[in-house]
Parts: C-alpha cells; sequence; structure tokens
C-alpha cells in the first residue's frame, strides 16, 4: 500500500488466498529404502536459498511420491516456506516434491511468477509476525491466505519486476566488488604475519608444542535453537560459529536459548578466552580468535573449542598472531579429517600436537605485535567498514522492495486498467 493509506491508480488489494492456489507437502517414511534415491527432487527448508530452484540434496522415488503426503511442484509454480524461515520462496524450474515445512503456490493468471517471487520476499517480515512458535517458527495456511497484499495490473507488475531486476543488478555488483575487496584483505593479513615472523626469526625463539601454552581445550553445547531474533538483554544465549573471524570474535554473532533448556553458566564465553572452530566446512574449521569482549550470558556451542594459554609463558595476543599466521594455518588443515568439504573436523588431541614458535621473552613478543599493530587495526577498520556497506547493501535492498510494492518504483499507466476487472478469478 502507499505511505498515505491511498493505493495508486489500478491497484487493488487482494489476500493471498485469492492469488494463488496452494498445495502442502509430505515426506516419505525415512525407514522405508524404497522411497528414497530415486529420481524425482524433494525440496525441503535447505533447498529454498535463491531465487530459482534448479536441484535438491535429497531425492524419492515415484513409489515415495505416491505413499506420501509430498506433492509435486511444477515449473511456473513457487515453493513457499510455511516453517523454520517462513514467508522465503523460490521458484520452480524442475518438477520437485515438496515436503511438509512447504507449500505449492501457484499463481492465478492475473499474478507474474517474477512479481510473485519479490513480493514474498517484500513481505517476510510479515510472514514471521504472523508466525508462532518456540523454538521453531511456522504459519498456519489459513493465516497465509489472509494476508493483504497491493496487486498492480498485470502490465505494471511487468515493469516493476523489470526495475526491480535492474536496481538488483547494479546492487549485487557492488556487493560482488565488497566482497572481493574482502577476501584481498584476508590476504593481506596472511602477507603481514608471514613477514612479521620470517622478520623475527632471528631472536632467540623456542619451537613449542601447543599443548604446553594452553589448558584444557573444551567444547560447548547445542540444544536445537532456531528462533529467528535477536536475543534480548539479559538473554542467555549460544554463540553461532560465524561469530569467529580470524583474529576477531563477534559476540552479536549468536541466538537466544529457547525457554525449556536451562542455561550451563561452566560454558559460559569470558574475556580471555581463545575460540576456535571444530567442525563445518573446510575454509571454516580451525578458525581462531582471542576473545577481547563479550556480551553478558554468551554460551559456547558444541562446534567451538574453548582454551586459555598460559600467561607466564605466552601473551595472549601473541598467541593469537601465531595461531592465524601462514604457517601455523597450513599446519591446522593437515590435521583435519573429512571426506567432503562441507563436513571437515579437527580433532583436540591433533590440535594440541602444533609446534609453534614462542619469542624468548614476553618483551620479544610483545615487540612483535606492537609492530604490527598498525596494519592489523586498518586491516580491522577497513573489514569493518565493508561489512557496514554490506549491511547498507541489504537496507538498500529492503527500501527498493518497499518502493516497488507502494507504488514508487514503476510509473503507472492508465491504459493497464484495473487489476480487479482485468482478472476473471478476481472478478467471480
Amino acid at each position: 500500500m502507499m505511505e498515505n493509506g491511498t493505493l495508486p491508480s489500478g491497484w487493488s488489494i487482494q489476500r493471498l488466498g485469492d492469488l494463488f492456489d496452494f498445495k502442502g507437502g509430505g515426506t516419505p517414511d525415512k525407514k522405508n529404502p524404497a522411497y528414497w534415491s530415486g529420481d524425482i527432487p524433494w525440496a525441503s527448508v535447505k533447498d529454498i536459498k535463491n531465487q530459482y530452484l534448479n536441484s535438491t540434496i535429497d531425492r524419492i522415488t515415484e513409489k515415495g511420491l505416491k505413499e506420501s503426503a509430498a506433492n509435486l511442484a511444477k515449473p511456473g509454480d513457487l515453493v513457499l516456506l510455511t516453517r523454520i524461515e517462513p514467508g522465503k520462496a523460490a521458484i520452480v524450474k524442475i518438477p520437485v516434491a515438496v515436503n511438509q515445512d512447504c507449500k505449492i503456490a501457484k499463481p492465478k493468471e492475473c499474478v507474474d511468477l517474477a512479481w510473485a517471487y519479490y513480493m514474498f520476499l517484500a513481505n517476510e517480515r510479515e510472514f514471521i509476525k504472523r508466525s508462532s512458535g518456540t523454538t521453531v517458527l511456522g504459519i498456519r495456511i489459513n493465516d497465509v491466505k489472509e494476508i493483504p497484499v497491493a496487486l498492480p495490473p498485470l502490465e505494471e507488475q511487468n515493469r516493476i519486476v523489470a526495475k526491480i531486476e535492474t536496481l538488483f543488478s547494479e546492487l549485487d555488483k557492488g556487493i560482488e566488488s565488497l566482497k572481493t575487496a574482502r577476501e584481498q584483505l584476508k590476504v593481506y593479513r596472511q602477507a603481514v604475519l608471514d613477514s612479521a615472523f620470517n622478520k623475527f626469526k632471528s631472536w632467540d625463539a623456542k619451537q613449542v608444542a601447543l599443548s604446553d601454552l594452553i589448558g584444557k581445550i573444551s567444547q560447548g553445547w547445542s540444544p536445537k535453537c532456531e528462533l529467528n531474533r535477536t536475543p534480548n538483554e539479559g538473554e542467555w544465549a549460544i554463540i553461532k560459529t560465524t561469530a569467529l573471524q580470524p583474529m576477531k570474535y563477534m559476540s552479536e554473532e549468536c541466538k537466544p536459548l529457547p525457554e525449556q533448556f536451562e542455561p550451563r553458566p561452566d560454558i559460559e564465553i569470558n574475556v580471555g578466552d581463545f575460540l576456535m572452530t571444530r567442525k563445518g566446512p573446510r575454509n571454516r574449521t580451525g578458525v581462531v580468535c582471542l576473545v577481547r569482549e563479550t556480551r553478558e550470558r554468551s554460551m559456547l556451542c558444541d562446534t567451538v573449542y574453548r582454551f586459555r594459554c598460559n600467561e607466564e609463558i605466552v601473551r595472549p595476543e601473541y598467541l593469537e598472531l601465531v595461531l592465524n599466521s601462514p604457517s601455523v594455518v597450513a599446519e591446522l588443515d593437515k590435521r583435519k579429517s573429512g571426506i567432503s568439504d562441507s563436513g571437515i573436523s579437527l580433532n583436540h588431541g591433533k590440535v594440541k600436537t602444533i609446534v609453534v614458535p614462542i619469542a624468548g621473552s614476553p618483551d620479544q613478543q610483545r615487540l612483535l605485535v606492537e609492530s604490527i599493530r598498525e596494519k592489523l587495526e586498518y586491516i580491522t577498520r577497513v573489514e569493518n567498514e565493508i561489512e557496514n556497506n554490506l549491511a547498507k547493501s541489504e537496507a538498500l535492498r529492503q527500501s527498493i522492495l518497499k518502493r516497488a510494492f507502494s507504488g514508487h518504483l514503476a510509473p503507472q499507466n492508465p491504459s493497464d486498467g484495473s487489476a480487479h476487472t482485468a482478472c476473471p478469478v478476481l472478478r467471480r
């Protein structure tokens, strides 16, 4: 709707139930092998990531489709999530069955397919607002059908889509440039660290096993925690692995603990802790950072290790640099195990066997840290600026969608007629 509460000429307020035919999905019995590993793609929440649905992780058989509640979506339909990430949608490009967390949304003749996708994207917050659930958000299909949207004439829908895609294309180019710069900074950081440790090789340095420098390595705990919101102040939360970046701890990257679970103060994260990812994609396993500040009541998750160093032997800031230096990163990579790049793990026993260079005195360690501090601080400042610009890009994307679906993005044309009278389904 328009911000002042009026609609552009030719637009009409309609319920989603008037604009789409919805059909649910289901999951064949996973204990029955005759239902699985067939020729039919089967979509669940994990497959709805992009605008188009071209493939799925799992596949079912014809028998599995017929003998379950799963239904088949066809090209020209949309798959709409009603659970976990309610409101998220994708345009179907291949015949695909869907599970019970999805709904097949078939647009009526007065609804352009691409316009429908962007409409769902613009209304994700409305879906979340109408959802319920303590640990997993979900929305009932009857509630979905009652969501009102402003429908423009079909010709204007096409103009809106064209304008959105032009602006999004330009925005995506900028985002790609920012991400490229971010990757280049990672390379620069590694070069700075490599140069620093090569420069100080002539010092009275010793090669020391990590087990002699740190205490017990522990890991955390992760209850099922899919709440799609930021933790409130004073509320217990569990960190996500995205909280760990090389030499940077992002305490805001956490999720609230479900009400039915008791907090675990024994795995609370404190200043002075070292954190290391122990499981995940290869490039995200073995990431190490020192916690310099943290929010209150943050707990360690089960995919992250925690340890503290013996400060009588090594300064924490120095050890953080060592553990992020190219040579040690390479040694960590050798100790990773796993078949696929998405399922890599790092055993804490193998981590402790890594041998690292330790400058002979705390003063030497301090001098090395200070010698590269300015460069590292510069890298951090630029990284923060990039992250801020990426956040602004996402805000701009939302602004484009808001303008598009309030009639401010594409021009109106009186010859388009009325969205309501032009659609036989709506006229009845």
